[in-house]
C-alpha cells in the first residue's frame, strides 16, 4: 500500500500563505475534511465520492495537477479503487 502525499498538499498551502480555514472560505470544503487529507488519514473522510470530490477541488485550488493525488488516493484506500 502506497502512503498518501498529504503532507505535500499542507506544504503548498503553506507556502501560499493560506490558513486550513482560508481554504474552507475558497473552496467549502470542511476543515476536518482538509486536515485529515494533509495528515493522511483517509479513514476519517466521507465516502469516496465526496472524498475525490474534495480532494480534486482542493489540488486545484492549490494548482496542483489533481490526477497524481487521485490515483495515490485509490491505491490507499481499497474501496475507492475503479
Amino acid at each position: 500500500m502506497s502512503e498518501f502525499p498529504g503532507t505535500t498538499l499542507q506544504e503548498y498551502r503553506e507556502a501560499c500563505g493560506y490558513s486550513v480555514r482560508e481554504v474552507f472560505d475558497h473552496i467549502h470544503v470542511p476543515v476536518q475534511y482538509i486536515e485529515a487529507l494533509e495528515s493522511g488519514e483517509l479513514d476519517a473522510l466521507p465516502g469516496t465520492t465526496y472524498a475525490l470530490g474534495f480532494l480534486s477541488s482542493y489540488c486545484q485550488f492549490l494548482e496542483l495537477e489533481p490526477e497524481p493525488f487521485i490515483d495515490c488516493f485509490r491505491a490507499c484506500r481499497p474501496d475507492a479503487a475503479g
